[in-house]
């Protein structure tokens, strides 16, 4: 599954994206399946396979001013999600132990899951500031297993020039697990308003 921003979904060129609205009467199974595709959101995969993306089927998305992108990680081993803004500090608490339990975090006196919002991409890579002086911030960019050193180095030039960065700070992710469900689960039971 495909998870991205509403406003990402938006921002991609119209060539790229659009609604399902082809008929295809000749299926045989088209009257059962058909509620599946008409009127859904749809966008090319962007990731070279030239896949077709369908909402609900292949492709999740997300309202702005009700979810923020996350990493979590532990060392290598990383989960981009899609985190509910206003969850309780208990649903949080759950976030962070099916984390530390997925990701393989072996410290079980101290939580050193990590985790870091992801707001901003150069070039499909995420990053994220902190202000660490008057000097500056510190820019940590996420290096996910499927971009290049070429893409990073773009990234990070791209940053430095129009960010005070005082200091990059690379971050890699070579084993990526799927949370969403787990976590979209915490958040349906987290019974804040």
């Amino acid at each position: 599954m495909h998870r991205m921003l509403v406003s990402e979904y938006d921002n991609t060129h119209s060539d790229f994206r659009g609604i399902w609205s082809t008929e295809h009467a000749n299926e045989p199974d088209w009257a059962e399946v058909r509620h599946l595709y008409m009127g859904k959101r749809t966008i090319m995969s962007g990731d070279g396979t030239c896949s077709l993306l369908i909402e609900g089927l292949s492709l999740a998305l997300y309202a702005d001013a009700d979810y923020e992108r996350h990493l979590l990680h532990v060392d290598t081993t990383g989960a981009v999600v899609f985190v509910r803004r206003n969850l309780s500090s208990l649903a949080w608490r759950q976030v962070h132990q099916a984390a530390a339990r997925r990701l393989g975090d072996k410290n079980t006196t101290i939580l050193s899951t990590y985790l870091m919002p992801l707001r901003h991409s150069i070039a499909g890579i995420w990053y994220s500031t902190e202000l660490v002086s008057a000097a500056g911030v510190v820019a940590y960019v996420v290096r996910l297993p499927h971009n290049t050193a070429g893409d990073m180095r773009y990234a990070t030039d791209k940053l430095r020039s129009s960010l005070d960065v005082v200091r990059a700070r690379e971050i890699t992710i070579a084993n990526v697990v799927d949370m969403q469900p787990e976590l979209d689960a915490i958040m349906a039971n987290d019974t804040t308003p």
